[in-house]
């Protein structure tokens, strides 16, 4: 039976405090929540001009089974779009030279199948309903935001499970 095991190091605790080191599950379990996950794994587009912010959060959502693509200006996330699909782009408001509101606003007709969320420390009422209602977007939250109430955003705007 051992050699139907395949044996993983975890990390981290889980709910409840409880901490684990290693686990066995069948290697056919294994090689299907593998090939589950690759085939409806999605594309997040990170903007944001904080670079570590950038990173804290490419880490956490390629950890919940996202591909991320991370970008620090509208310049370089227009050009990643051009190269790459996105199904989710997450922009921070402001950014050196074009706003998040604006770059949002210039690829809404070419990429309309993108879900978009703002995720800025400066947004107003008033730019949250623009936001919305002219420029597509699904969700504005504001920073600080805890990472579970993004990921359940993401979640929902895409039907897509965060947990892996």
């Amino acid at each position: 039976m051992k050699e139907r095991l395949a044996n993983f190091v975890l990390a981290g605790r889980l709910k409840g405090g409880v901490s684990i080191d290693t686990v066995s599950v069948p290697k056919q379990l294994f090689f299907l929540q593998q090939k589950t996950r690759m085939n409806s794994q999605q594309t997040i587009l990170l903007i944001d001009d904080d670079a570590r912010l950038l990173s804290a959060l490419e880490r956490r959502l390629v950890d919940e089974g996202y591909q991320v693509l991370t970008a620090i200006s509208a310049g370089e996330a227009h050009a990643m779009l051009e190269r790459n699909a996105a199904d989710v782009i997450v922009c921070d408001n402001r950014m050196p030279g074009v706003s998040g509101l604006e770059f949002l606003g210039r690829i809404k007709r070419k990429y309309a199948s993108t879900k978009r969320i703002i995720l800025s420390g400066n947004v107003g009422a008033a730019q949250a309903f623009q936001a919305m209602t002219t420029h597509g977007v699904s969700c504005v939250l504001t920073k600080p935001c805890d990472f579970d109430i993004l990921c359940s955003t993401i979640r929902e705007v895409t039907g897509h499970s965060c947990e892996v």
